[in-house]
């Protein structure tokens, strides 16, 4: 037994020496016909990467982040720690599996509406509009002096410069809700970006530093206020508080195989959400993954038809370089024979070559696929599915899986014309023997 795998380790170093040529053509035989094994499944994720993406584009610029709210909820510091670590608890639950999909999140805390009386400094008339308090998060991060100061009490709060004019009210001010709830106007604010729906801050509107607008069942319009405040005020106000949080996502952080995942995190994360008392959750980005699941089906059929099409092209050809192979190791296969080695055992020193070559094919058969395919998007022929731009490739278990066994089934194709050849010679000498 020694002996029959001395000669076949010596067998096989001599063809490495004296047939490079030909292993070098073998080598990159297996390497093709694993990667394109593996393109078809490679294309398919790359393509449905590419319409998910283009079905959130094409969705409204809310599909980037979600909402939620907890109502009627004390006035109390304490509450308003307690409704933030109740919101991560739950985003932490059901969204931390996909890892830097969820972005930063703000709130915005108000008092509800009421009756508030204010003098126009134009005309000197007392007026009485609905108005209520609110505290942002990083308000003077995202919003900057026209004058005046931020306020600082719990007594004081700033104003929106646009609704400052409107109401021509401005610093020096007071806001009367009632004899005890006075607040004086210590600044004029306005937004520091351009853009306000930019903010996330700000919850994405202009309309928290003018007058706002409600229609009224009957269809008449009801206007009102907001004042800026802090959350000290927001105690001393003593009316309960709605919590209104936002939420950023960051969707691309997701592909295509996150879809179904997706959906059930953030379903689950929706219903637990809506039953906390006086609470409700809604994200856009959940209906339009469940349009995307439902309408953009793919599917590999054709393609790994195709694919597999041109692999048996790949493998007729490794088999061809097999064959050459198989006539260069006859003397060494008939030596094994003198020696009692079975055919499957005279085949062992190319099906070690074999080997060899199916290592690297295994390892790049994948990659080798995903980097052809990331150029070939700027081809005439896929450019109605790629825009003309590079696929953004990655790799899926089931394109390795594929790369692997292509490698293998390339190295049986290499193999078997040694085995073949040999079982030849063999059935004459068994007839004789007989």
């Amino acid at each position: 037994m020694l002996g029959l795998l001395r000669l076949l380790r010596l067998a096989a170093l001599r063809e490495l020496r004296g047939g490079w040529a030909l292993m070098l053509a073998a080598s990159a035989l297996l390497i093709i016909a694993a990667s394109l094994v593996a393109l078809p499944l490679v294309f398919r994720a790359a393509a449905s990467d590419l319409a998910l993406r283009e079905t959130i584009e094409q969705s409204t610029r809310a599909v980037h982040f979600a909402d939620q709210s907890r109502g009627f909820r004390p006035p109390d510091p304490a509450d308003f720690d307690a409704v933030t670590a109740a919101s991560e608890e739950i985003e932490e639950r059901h969204l931390s599996r996909f890892s830097g999909f969820v972005g930063d999140s703000r709130r915005i805390m108000e008092t509800p509406r009421s009756f508030a009386r204010f003098t126009r400094l134009d005309n000197g008339i007392n007026e009485a509009l609905l108005a209520y308090l609110m505290s942002f998060e990083r308000l003077q991060l995202n919003a900057r002096l026209v004058r005046g100061d931020w306020a600082e009490a719990a007594d004081e709060v700033v104003i929106g410069a646009s609704l400052s004019e409107k109401l021509a009210i401005d610093v020096g001010s007071v806001i009367r809700f009632s004899e005890q709830q006075q607040f004086l106007i210590t600044g004029v604010i306005e937004p520091v970006a351009a853009d306000v729906t930019r903010v996330l801050a700000l919850h994405y509107t202009a309309l928290w530093f003018d007058l706002q607008i409600n229609i009224t069942p009957g269809g008449a319009e009801e206007p009102y206020f907001g004042l800026f405040s802090s959350p000290e005020t927001l105690v001393k106000f003593g009316a309960p508080i709605t919590h209104r949080i936002r939420t950023e996502w960051h969707t691309d952080a997701l592909n295509s195989d996150d879809v179904e995942a997706a959906i059930e995190s953030l379903s689950a994360w929706e219903q637990q959400l809506n039953r906390l008392e006086g609470g409700s959750a809604s994200t856009l980005l959940l209906t339009t993954l469940q349009r995307f699941a439902r309408e953009a089906q793919f599917s590999a059929g054709q393609s790994l038809l195709a694919g597999l099409q041109i692999a048996a092209v790949a493998m007729f050809g490794v088999a061809l370089v097999g064959r050459v192979m198989a006539q260069r190791t006859r003397v060494d296969r008939e030596r094994l024979a003198a020696r009692g080695a079975k055919p499957w055992q005279q085949a062992g020193a190319q099906a070690m070559l074999g080997g060899l070559a199916a290592i690297p094919a295994a390892a790049l058969g994948a990659p080798l696929a995903a980097f052809g395919l990331s150029h070939a998007g700027r081809l005439d022929a896929v450019a109605r599915v790629s825009g003309g731009e590079p696929f953004d490739t990655r790799l899926t278990w089931e394109a390795w899986a594929l790369a692997v066994a292509g490698a293998l089934i390339a190295w049986i194709a290499f193999a078997a014309p040694a085995w073949f050849d040999s079982r030849q010679r063999e059935n004459p000498r068994v007839a004789a023997g007989r």
